[in-house]
């Protein structure tokens, strides 16, 4: 047999193995969610695309920080409201984050959505002038990405 020490150190290797491999599984897990949370945002590009193109060409003015708390009352057209695979896309980004985290704009001709990463806290941000990044909103020019 073994004596109790034996077993102790084992017991003890494999906690701190346990440890170093849970603490390695929620990193990648982060960067999976950063990964989705980019994937989103970018078929929320291309549907805003598809939506501006069905509409007339224009995106719909909606001024907010919450892409979810548009008005349903609200009888303007725009994209965060009218569009419902947009809708589910920011839906998929709020289930990671959060709801209430990203942000909307559209002034009717360009539009802007950014949200947080999980793994840095950066800021990850698209917009209609297909300009993606982790620079967040221009605070000069809300529907644009910072360069």
């Amino acid at each position: 047999g073994f004596t109790l020490i034996e077993l102790l150190v084992v017991i003890a290797i494999i906690g701190i193995l346990t440890t170093v491999i849970l603490s390695s599984l929620s990193a990648a897990r982060a960067k999976a969610s950063d990964a989705k949370i980019k994937s989103e945002m970018a078929g929320i590009r291309s549907q805003a695309n598809l939506y501006y193109n069905d509409n007339n060409n224009y995106y719909g003015a909606f001024v907010g920080l919450d892409c979810s708390a548009t008005d349903p009352n609200d009888d303007n057209p725009n994209m965060f409201k009218d569009d419902p695979k947009i809708i589910d896309l920011i839906a998929d980004i709020e289930n990671i984050i959060g709801v209430g985290n990203m942000e909307c704009f559209s002034d009717g001709f360009d539009w802007v959505v950014n949200s947080p990463l999980m793994t840095t806290g950066e800021q990850w941000c698209t917009d209609s002038s297909t300009a993606t990044g982790g620079n967040g909103i221009d605070p000069n020019n809300p529907v644009k990405c910072l360069p």
